[in-house]
């Protein structure tokens, strides 16, 4: 069979010339389709990661507005995060603020800013955020920083109260406002701080410890308990620390106006190491001679360890020991007692009489040169002139200034 012309066969057939070029225009439309579809993809995945972006800067910017007295940053090399250099878009520009209208603009996919500020609406392909005030964000984000700022404030060294006002903490740094104009209230016995929310009237009454009507409130401490814990555990460090560089076992001066978090001051037991809160009821049932705590107060032992807190104490009282023989003649005092006056104007760095940590009060022995305790079974085992530790008991030697 002979072949036609416009036809291409070959030994097994073929397809004729407009069968080609109708495939051929067929490929075409799907090439061409394919791109628009796979350029269009990409847009919209530039679009998506721009606005993402965005969102993520106005956060930022939020943030950066929460400190009291920051104004809207002229640029994003103004924040903290970009001082070395601001974020671009996904087209290589970088994003453009405008503190006037308080917006984030980038040009989008044509690479230019084509919106002006007195512009009503976005023009061309730009892409804008306005960074309204979000208060309620804003709000917990100036409580938590209060909090924090209140909280370092009474455990820093020296220890402190709650102060009746945050302009004791804050001082001339600002005027720490919510978002609704007013200032923020501090409340010391309850351990609040207060936004009076957006009616701008402080509905919480003095002695609740929950917000009221729209005001907004975080508490200093995870309540008064374990305020007085984190106290307690302050104390007990400043204590030993004292204790064991020859510092009495009775409250240091710095502590003795504090007060727990139900307003009762601390006490300090010396027989028995520990220092104590009234808790709730505001009473002490703990006295100086229990071995353990009373009805609901909180204590926390200085020294965690027995017979580590025996030889400090133990240390302590060789200290005074020594001094007490240097007014006397060199003559050691006859018992633990005489080191409450061991100087002319009856001063002395012992309050009463300590007892060791099981609970029985250490013994000195003049002519031996020592310090003793009974240890964990309560009973001094060392025969008399022995130079070495009988039992379970422990020693101190008591040697020269």
């Amino acid at each position: 069979m002979t072949a036609g012309r416009g036809s291409f066969v070959g030994p097994g057939g073929g397809f004729s010339l407009v069968e080609i070029l109708a495939m051929c225009v067929l490929f075409a439309l799907l090439v061409g389709g394919g791109s628009i579809v796979y350029l269009d993809t990409m847009k919209d995945a530039a679009l998506d990661r721009a606005r993402v972006e965005m969102s993520d800067i106005r956060d930022e910017i939020r943030r950066y507005l929460v400190i009291p007295g920051r104004s809207f940053p002229r640029r994003l090399e103004d924040l903290p995060l970009w001082k070395s250099g601001g974020p671009v878009d996904p087209w290589g520009k970088p994003y453009g603020i405008r503190a006037t209208t308080r917006q984030l603009i980038t040009g989008g996919p044509n690479r230019m800013i084509d919106t002006q500020e007195a512009d009503t609406e976005i023009l061309a392909d730009d892409l804008a955020i306005t960074i309204e005030a979000d208060r309620a964000p804003d709000v917990y984000r100036q409580l938590k920083l209060l909090a924090d700022l209140v909280r370092s404030y009474c455990l820093t060294n020296p220890p402190r109260s709650i102060p009746d006002r945050l302009g004791t903490i804050t001082g001339s740094g600002g005027s720490w406002t919510d978002p609704w104009g007013r200032s923020y209230v501090l409340r010391p016995r309850t351990h609040l701080i207060i936004s009076h929310g957006p009616n701008g009237l402080l509905e919480t009454l003095p002695e609740s410890r929950a917000a009221a009507g729209d005001d907004i409130s975080i508490e200093v401490f995870d309540g008064p308990r374990d305020r007085a814990v984190e106290q307690l555990a302050f104390f007990s460090e400043q204590i030993s620390r004292a204790t064991a560089t020859g510092m009495p076992m009775k409250t240091p001066a710095r502590t003795a106006s504090m007060v727990d978090p139900w307003g009762t001051p601390f006490a300090v037991h010396v027989r028995f190491h520990r220092v104590v809160s009234a808790g709730p009821n505001l009473r002490l049932d703990t006295t100086d001679d229990d071995a353990s705590l009373s009805g609901d107060d909180l204590g926390v032992d200085v020294f965690q360890r027995t017979v580590v807190r025996a030889t400090l104490v133990m240390g302590q009282l060789v200290r005074h020991a020594v001094r007490y023989a240097s007014s006397h003649g060199g003559s050691l005092p006859l018992q633990i007692s005489d080191l409450k006056a061991w100087d002319g104007a009856s001063q002395s760095w012992l309050s009463v009489d300590p007892w060791d940590p099981w609970g029985q009060g250490y013994v000195i022995r003049a002519t031996d040169g020592q310090i003793l305790s009974g240890g964990p079974n309560g009973r001094v085992d060392t025969p008399a002139g022995a130079k070495t530790a009988a039992e379970d008991d422990v020693i101190a030697k008591i040697t020269g200034p």
